[in-house]
């Protein structure tokens, strides 16, 4: 049986909080929703992430 994830991918902010536009080749801006959204199909009770978790470390020099 597979489940479905469901998330929405924020927009970047610029440094006032303002949204940061997004705009095609032309120039014209691109209101891209609901293109933010993502769905996904996982199959149940499997492990859908092979992966795992990286640990980047930070130099605190």
């Amino acid at each position: 049986m597979d489940v479905f994830l469901l998330w929405h991918v924020r927009h970047a902010e610029n440094s006032d909080r303002s949204p940061i536009e997004h705009r095609d080749e032309d120039g014209e801006l691109l209101l891209d929703e609901p293109d933010c959204f993502l769905a996904e199909a996982h199959e149940l009770d499997a492990d859908n992430w092979t992966e795992g978790f990286v640990i980047i470390p930070v130099d605190e020099d």
